[in-house]
């Protein structure tokens, strides 16, 4: 038995894209994640999505980690994981965290992935978080969401340096404003200073909501007053069809996703995994 893994090229996508899930595959479409692959015996075996944070502190993140059930415990997730390894060291990545999506349906391996990755010497985070998509046109029948405060939500390209600077320290990465796309992505400003945030980013067509907060002790208005901005925003631009991909980590954040689409939204539980409660140093392995 020959196990091998690779980084996946365009040539022979075709091959692995059945071990990738709806999620997973919208993913692949980003500019900023890769995709590895394992085979044994030259048959598709294990896939992963890797996400590149160069921005932030050179970090990545393997978002999709999967091995088909029936070349389990040969290898090939550990070979799968050395690969992801190699690759992220080759763009700079110094730290890591393991992303699981899944855990919803029966058979999705989540249970298999805890035991993998605490083998590995990795610790589950304590936090949940929740993954899923809309439609703009899915937004629009769930009516009016919040108060516009009109002067206080602000499109992140008109808002000046020196606040998003302060913001950095509680509610904002630098690279997710610096990625963001700057008219669809929203933040709500008083006395010059950030109390919420909505980031969107576009690729191929499609939007990525990066990260959404409200400052502890804020007002929940607020940041449903920032999504409703930015959705307007993008209905004007986009078509209603257009999907809206999400991951929610914090309170806020969850909250705002089930109040938004409660009866027809259909979320995934995501978990991540990581060594000490930072990310996983590859020097470490």
């Amino acid at each position: 038995m020959n196990v091998e893994s690779f980084l996946v090229g365009k040539g022979t996508l075709d091959a692995f894209m059945p071990l990738l899930d709806e999620g997973a595959r919208e993913l692949a479409e980003r500019e900023d994640c890769l995709i590895a692959g394992a085979c044994v015996d030259k048959q598709a075996a294990g896939a992963a999505i890797l996400l590149l944070d160069e921005d932030i502190n050179g970090s990545g993140q393997i978002l999709y980690f999967f091995v088909a059930d029936k070349f389990r415990r040969m290898g090939v997730g550990t070979e799968l994981l050395n690969r992801c390894l190699r690759i992220l060291r080759q763009f700079a990545v110094s730290t890591m965290d393991c992303v699981v999506m899944g855990g919803t349906s029966e058979g999705s391996g989540e249970g298999d992935l805890e035991q993998f990755f605490t083998a590995w010497g990795m610790e589950k985070d304590p936090d949940e978080g929740v993954a899923g998509s809309f439609t703009l046109d899915d937004v629009a029948e769930a009516g009016k969401l919040g108060e516009n405060d009109i002067a206080a939500c602000m499109p992140l390209g008109k808002i000046k340096p020196g606040i998003l600077d302060k913001g950095r320290d509680g509610l904002i990465y630098n690279g997710d404003w610096q990625q963001a796309d700057q008219e669809l992505s929203f933040a709500y400003v008083s006395d010059q200073r950030l109390r919420a945030v909505f980031l969107v980013r576009e690729h191929a067509g499609s939007l990525f909501v990066e990260w959404m907060e409200v400052e502890k002790g804020g007002n929940p208005k607020w940041l449903l007053s920032l999504m409703e901005r930015s959705l307007s925003v993008a209905g004007k631009r986009y078509p209603g069809d257009t999907a809206v991909s999400f991951t929610a980590w914090n309170e806020s954040a969850i909250k705002l996703i089930d109040y938004l689409l409660r009866p027809r939204l259909n979320t995934t539980k995501i978990s991540r995994y990581s060594i000490s409660d930072e990310a996983f140093r590859l020097k470490e392995v």
